[in-house]
């Protein structure tokens, strides 16, 4: 899916191009200001020639600009995926209630109506489907078409599955059914295959953000002290050690919690 389908999709109200400009002039002032704090920090711990270090706050200035440029950019990635994270955490109850309404004997525009709501982002779907079907658009049309700008590959089958039976003529419910449990066993298997990663990453986090801190510290000070210079630890320096300590706890904390699959059957 390419970048303007995406922008599309998340109603960001630009196009690629102004995307892209956006995503420069942050990282622009993002690095001005990343720059600047990590000179006043240098300034802090007792730095002289300044002069020499003029070739070092050049590359911090692009390096931070590039790191910054690399976030801004991978925005609209992160929200695609929390977004089908999103879609696919309701679509369990959501496929219950329409085979409970299927059984009612609900045509299928009044389904798609009644679970525009309650469900989250697949409400949202629901809802534009229904907005196309009371436009004048074909059952199957409208499915289709929404299937190819839903970012969660489980919503575009169930909607593929549901455009076919219509077609067809097949046991809606039945199909339905069927999808909802076969979903559910492939979230056991995303489930289990988390708990298989989360064992060495609680290992790499308890030796980058746990050990390795605690032990660097007594560290510096015995080699300063052989070195005569343990009067030249701070505070600045180890409230600069608390600050990527914490920075490496919170960067673990939110890839374990983006990682984390999530499902409303099972919550």
């Amino acid at each position: 899916m390419d970048l303007e389908k995406k922008l599309q999709i998340l109603d960001y109200g630009m196009n690629s191009k102004a995307y892209i400009n956006r995503a420069l002039f942050l990282s622009f002032v993002y690095s001005i200001m990343t720059t600047i704090v990590l000179i006043a920090v240098i300034f802090l711990s007792g730095v002289t020639m300044v002069e020499m270090l003029i070739p070092l706050f050049v590359l911090i200035a692009l390096l931070t600009f590039l790191l910054w440029y690399l976030v801004n950019i991978k925005e609209v990635d992160v929200k695609m995926e929390l977004y089908r994270k999103a879609v696919d955490y309701e679509i369990g109850f959501l496929l219950k209630h329409m085979v409970v309404l299927l059984r009612a004997g609900i045509p299928p525009y009044n389904i798609f109506l009644l679970t525009s709501r309650g469900y989250g982002k697949s409400s949202e779907i629901m809802e534009r489907i229904a907005r196309k079907i009371a436009a004048g658009v074909p059952v199957s049309k409208a499915l289709r078409e929404e299937a190819e700008d839903v970012p969660s590959n489980y919503m575009k089958f169930v909607l593929l599955q549901i455009a076919s039976a219509i077609d067809s003529g097949a046991d809606l419910a039945k199909i339905l059914e069927e999808l909802e449990k076969q979903i559910t066993n492939e979230k056991v298997n995303e489930y289990r295959r988390f708990g298989y990663r989360l064992n060495p990453l609680m290992l790499m986090y308890m030796l980058v953000a746990i050990i390795i801190p605690t032990l660097m510290l007594p560290i510096m000070i015995i080699i300063l002290s052989f070195t005569g210079r343990a009067s030249d630890l701070n505070v600045i320096h180890l409230v600069l050690l608390l600050m990527v300590v914490g920075m490496v706890q919170y960067l673990f904390y939110k890839y374990i919690s983006f990682s984390k699959p999530r499902y409303s059957l099972f919550e």
